[in-house]
C-alpha cells in the first residue's frame, strides 16, 4: 500500500509539474505576443500618412504627382473628350511585401474644383490620358519600384484650379491637399 501511495504521489507531482511548466510556457508565449502586439500598434501609432508637396506617403507604398496639365478636347490624351480634362501623371513606389498597385491612388485622392458656394465639387475620373499607362493599373509593384500611372477628371469649368485632397478611403481623414492650376504642364 505504501509503495502504492508513494507511486501516486510522484505521479500527480509530475503531473502538477508538467501543468505547472506548460503554465509557465502558455504565460512566457502570451508576454511574446502581447508584446509583438504592443510594439507593432505603437510603430503604427508612431506613422502619421502625409502628403505635402505633391507626395503623399503612406509607410508601405508613396505617390508622387509628377506631372499636371490640362487637355482641351481633341488634344493628345483627351482625343475622344467633349470637354476639358485635367490630368495627373505620378509615380508609386512600393516600399514593402505587400501588394500595391498604381490603382491606389483612386483609393486614396479625391479631385476637387473649388467653385461652389454650398457644395463640395468632386471631379469625376474619366480616364487614364496616357494608354500605355493603362495597361499596368493592375500589375503589382516589387518591393523598392516604381512604376508611372495617370489619370483625367472632367472639369467643371476653366478657370478654377483642381485640388487634390489625400484622405484614408474608409475613416476620410485628410492627410493633406495640394492645388494645382489650369493650363499648361505644372512639372514637379
Amino acid at each position: 500500500m505504501r509503495t502504492s501511495l508513494f507511486a501516486t504521489l510522484v505521479f500527480s507531482a509530475t503531473i502538477l509539474s508538467g501543468c505547472a511548466s506548460t503554465a509557465t510556457t502558455t504565460n512566457e508565449t502570451l508576454a511574446g505576443i502581447t508584446q509583438t502586439l504592443t510594439i507593432e500598434a505603437e510603430e503604427q501609432s508612431d506613422f502619421n500618412p502625409t502628403f505635402a508637396e505633391g507626395t503623399l506617403h503612406m509607410g508601405d507604398f508613396s505617390i508622387t504627382i509628377v506631372d499636371s496639365r490640362t487637355l482641351a478636347p481633341g488634344e493628345p490624351g483627351n482625343e475622344l473628350g467633349t470637354t476639358p480634362v485635367h490630368a495627373f501623371w505620378y509615380d508609386v513606389t512600393n516600399h514593402s511585401d505587400k501588394i500595391v498597385t498604381t490603382s491606389e491612388f483612386f483609393s486614396y485622392f479625391k479631385a476637387v474644383q473649388d467653385n461652389d458656394p454650398n457644395l463640395l465639387n468632386s471631379l469625376i475620373a474619366v480616364f487614364s490620358p496616357d494608354p500605355a499607362l493603362e495597361a499596368l493599373e493592375l500589375e503589382e509593384i516589387k518591393n523598392g519600384g516604381t512604376v508611372r500611372g495617370a489619370i483625367a477628371y472632367e472639369l467643371s469649368d476653366d478657370i478654377t484650379p483642381v485640388t487634390l485632397i489625400a484622405r484614408d478611403p474608409l475613416a476620410g481623414t485628410e492627410y493633406g491637399r495640394q492645388e494645382f492650376p489650369l493650363g499648361a504642364p505644372e512639372h514637379l
